[in-house]
């Protein structure tokens, strides 16, 4: 075997001087999924804030072949003017997007334990509405 076909460290991705940065990672995520409830607009100083939660589900097979959903609750929160009129255009069970970074947020309760929490820091522009919920009683028979 001949050394050109050695491969030298400075052309392994792992010895990357850019392979071991921490900002090439990207915290970037996007959630599908409805609505839980109307969203809160509350102020803090001059900025708006909304906060909401979006259900999402994931389906699959267990090992018998029968369908299991899994539900889970994201919590979000929305700054600016473009989280009010996000918040005016849609509300409870509205299928929707919600795009933005995750951040962990940790605190002590009342009971002196240490609790974690990861919430969606959602960007109002890259979030959107897919579908408007409509109460049965209020759909028309087709």
């Amino acid at each position: 075997m001949s050394d050109a076909n050695v491969p030298t460290s400075h052309n392994t991705p792992s010895d990357s001087p850019k392979a071991n940065k921490p900002w090439n990672d990207r915290n970037q995520c996007r959630f599908t999924g409805r609505l839980g409830g109307d969203l809160r607009i509350n102020t803090t100083g001059t900025n708006p804030v909304v906060t909401g939660t979006v259900y999402v589900t994931n389906e699959y097979d267990d090992r018998a072949g029968v369908r299991k959903k899994k539900e889970a609750r994201i919590g979000f929160v929305m700054y600016g003017e473009d989280a009010i009129a996000f918040s005016q255009t849609v509300g409870k069970g509205d299928r929707v997007e919600v795009e933005g970074q995750i951040h962990g947020n940790s605190w002590t309760d009342k009971n002196e334990q240490k609790r974690y929490d990861l919430e969606l820091t959602a960007n109002p522009a890259k979030s959107k509405l897919l579908i408007k919920y409509v109460p049965k009683e209020l759909r028309k028979a087709a």
